[in-house]
Order: C-alpha cells, then sequence, then structure tokens
C-alpha cells in the first residue's frame, strides 16, 4: 500500500542519493570518501523506511525496518570519520578508534535481524493514529535507547570537530562549517518529533526525513561554497607547513591565528590565541599599524640568542572587520652572513689603505739610506718603514759587516 508518507519517503531517499553522488565526485579529498558513505547510508534508511510504510503484515514491517537499521546504524560512525578528516587533526585514523565507534552500531544490525528471539529492539507495534497513512508506532526495547545514545555520542563529538573549524576558521571555512552544523541539528529536530509521544505525525519516520533536508544544504554547499574543493585541510598543508611565521591579528592586536613558525621564532607558548602580540613580543609594538615591510628587526625572545626578522604587515577586512597580517621571515643566518661580510670587507679596505701607503717611488739617498716623506724629510729606513707599514725591526749584521767591522772572528 502506497502512501503519501511513502512518496515522502522515497523522495527523501532520491535527494539524499543526489547529494551522496555530489560527493562521490570528491571522494579523492580525504574526507570525500567518508561524507559520501554516510549520505548513502542515510538513502539506504529512507528507502527501507519507505517500503515499511508499504508493508501490511507485521513481519514485513519487522523486516523492512531491520533493513533500513543497515543504513541508520551506518550514519554516526560515518559521520565521526567524515569530522575527523575534515577538521584535520594531523593524526591518522585509528583501527581502535573505527572498531569502537561500529561497535555498537554492528550489535544493533544483529540484533534488529533476530528481534523476535529477544525484542531488545522493539517490543512490539500499535496501529498509527493518522488515517489512511498506514503507518504504525512501535515500541522499543532496552537495546535501542543504547543505540540512540550511542548516535548521540558520536553526533556530539563530530559536531565538537566541526564546531573548532568554525571558530578558527577563514570565512568561507565557516559558511561551510556552519551548514555543516545545521545538517546535524536538522535529524536531531527529526528525532526528538519522532520519539515523542503526540509527535506531529506519529508513525513517520522524521529522522530520516531531518537527514534528507540536511541532504539539501550539502547540495547547496557542493554549489555555492565550493565544499570539499576547499578545505581546512589545505590551511594545515600551506601555513603550517611554511618556511614563514603566519600571524593574523585583529583590531585590539590579539593573535587569532598563528603557525608553528611564528611560534618559534617568537617564543610563543602556546596556547597563543587570543593573547596579544604585542605584550609576548615588545619588540614590534612600534610595527603597529605601519604596512609594509619592515627589517630586519633584532629580538631576544630568550636571554641566550638573538633573532632577526622581517615582518610584513598587511591589512585586510572579512565579515566587516579589520584586522592584520604578518608575515615573519628569518634572517638570522643572513644578517650574521652580511656582518661577516661587512668585517671582511672594513678588514681588506684598511689592507689595501696600509698597502698604497708603500706604493710608488721612494726618494732614497745612495749614501746614508735615508728616505724622503712626501713633505721632504728625511728619515731613516727603519723609522719609515715603522711608521708607514705594521713592519718591526731587529737588529743583526750581516756576514760582510761582519766580516768588515770584527775581521778577528773570521
Amino acid at each position: 500500500m502506497i502512501t503519501y508518507f511513502t512518496l515522502i519517503l522515497f523522495a527523501a531517499s532520491l535527494i539524499v542519493l543526489l547529494a551522496a553522488m555530489f560527493a562521490w565526485r570528491r571522494r579523492h579529498v580525504p574526507s570525500g570518501l567518508a561524507l559520501t558513505l554516510m549520505l548513502a547510508s542515510i538513502a539506504v534508511w529512507c528507502f527501507f523506511s519507505a517500503m515499511e510504510t508499504t508493508s501490511t503484515t507485521e513481519y514485513d514491517r519487522y523486516l523492512w525496518s531491520a533493513m533500513s537499521y543497515l543504513g541508520l546504524c551506518n550514519v554516526a560512525p560515518f559521520l565521526l570519520v567524515f569530522a575527523i578528516q575534515y577538521s584535520d587533526t594531523a593524526r591518522p585514523l585509528s583501527p581502535w578508534l573505527l572498531a569502537a565507534s561500529w561497535s555498537v552500531p554492528a550489535a544493533t544490525i544483529v540484533l534488529a535481524f533476530t528481534n523476535g528471539y529477544h525484542h531488545l529492539i522493539w517490543t512490539g507495534i500499535t496501529p498509527g493514529p493518522v488515517a489512511g497513512t498506514n503507518t504504525v508506532v512501535y515500541h522499543h526495547g532496552i537495546w535501542y535507547l543504547i543505540e540512540m545514545l550511542w548516535f548521540l555520542v558520536l553526533s556530539l563529538v563530530a559536531s565538537f570537530l566541526l564546531m573548532r573549524v568554525a571558530i578558527r576558521a577563514a570565512r568561507l571555512y565557516l559558511a561551510q562549517t556552519l551548514t555543516l552544523l545545521a545538517g546535524i541539528l536538522l535529524p536531531w529536530m527529526g528525532l526528538v518529533l519522532f520519539v515523542l509521544p503526540n509527535g506531529p505525525v506519529p508513525g513517520l519516520d522524521t529522522t530520516s526525513l531531518g537527514f534528507a533536508a540536511s541532504a539539501v544544504l550539502v547540495i547547496s554547499a557542493f554549489n555555492r561554497l565550493r565544499f570539499l574543493d576547499l578545505i581546512p585541510r589545505a590551511r594545515a598543508a600551506l601555513v603550517e607547513q611554511m618556511p614563514d611565521g603566519f600571524i593574523v591579528l585583529d583590531l585590539r592586536g590579539r593573535i587569532i591565528d598563528i603557525n608553528t613558525t611564528a611560534q618559534r621564532l617568537f617564543a610563543i607558548d602556546p596556547p597563543a590565541i587570543g593573547r596579544t602580540l604585542s605584550d609576548l613580543v615588545p619588540d614590534l609594538r612600534r610595527l603597529r599599524g605601519t604596512e609594509g615591510s619592515h627589517g630586519p628587526v633584532a629580538l631576544s625572545p630568550r636571554p641566550d640568542s638573538e633573532v632577526a626578522v622581517e615582518v610584513t604587515l598587511t591589512g585586510f577586512s572579512s565579515a566587516g572587520r579589520t584586522g592584520t597580517l604578518l608575515l615573519v621571515r628569518d634572517v638570522t643566518r643572513q644578517r650574521r652572513e652580511e656582518k661577516e661580510r661587512e668585517k671582511l670587507i672594513a678588514d681588506l679596505s684598511d689592507a689595501l689603505t696600509r698597502l698604497k701607503k708603500l706604493k710608488g717611488l721612494l726618494p732614497i739617498c745612495p749614501s746614508c739610506k735615508k728616505i724622503r716623506d712626501d713633505q721632504g724629510y728625511w728619515h731613516q729606513v727603519e723609522n719609515y718603514m715603522q711608521d708607514h707599514s705594521e713592519v718591526e725591526f731587529s737588529h743583526g749584521l750581516c756576514p760582510d759587516c761582519m766580516e768588515r767591522l770584527y775581521p778577528e772572528t773570521s
């Protein structure tokens, strides 16, 4: 029996399947495959929920409901995997984490198909109060509450990871992440309507419809926000691995983003977000508000070291607010090499100056061997050489003079 509830659920399945196809195109992105599998699980959930509404026997209803759990139980674990990869925790997925995430869902699927032996999922069904809809109201057992609690825990962890991205993300990422958070909120609103004793539509699986509504948001994010084309993971690959320091300040000079290179150069201990840069690095106070390149700026982040940096300040506007971007380049080595080069040049220049003093013709007396300077004065050879060079004289007799002066020694 096909009712308008059936058509609604089939339409929801098609919408989610369309969103899964959009996500499949981004499967090469680490979080793209997890999103695809999550949306595919929702599509399976909606499809079998629709099939359940066509059933006329209690056996068929339990069978289709158990089949829908193949999708339902996989949604939250895939959502968690997506959130971890999207937020980029810089850690690979742990097999233990994956096993723990699917432990309760796997048990739930087994219990759903064997419910007739223990009634831990469903304890019974009663006809729905809405005439002409062929719906029923399920009464749930204790394990259903455990599954829903596990669903809640995984969803909250995923929401926390996405919220952390939203807090630190740029404007484009912020819109993407808020869309995802809204997509998580809608199914929970549907779940509340589904479990309420006096819900607006008793018997209708409004949780799956909430996921279908979130799929519409995902499709919109793909088309308008370039969802998964640009992801926060690119920020880590670029900003965290770049050799230069990267700092973003708000209007009050507080740090709203910083990479590890800048923290190392300025010896800033984490956490740095929210702290005032000028208080942490007083040497930079004179640069505040002056755009352009400045340097080298000598810093002493530690008592036993001195760092020279070049700082480039650039103002920017985002969402009507103005901030400052600082790019910091470590030029300590270049500065040291420049000083050594300047010292070498000075030493060579001084040596050249001294050599020039002895360059040219020196008037010398052929008799007494005195040398005449530029002012016309005559000087002993040793005096002149000592005045115009670094030569020092010591006294001794050559063999000829020794024979002439002291013939008895020969």
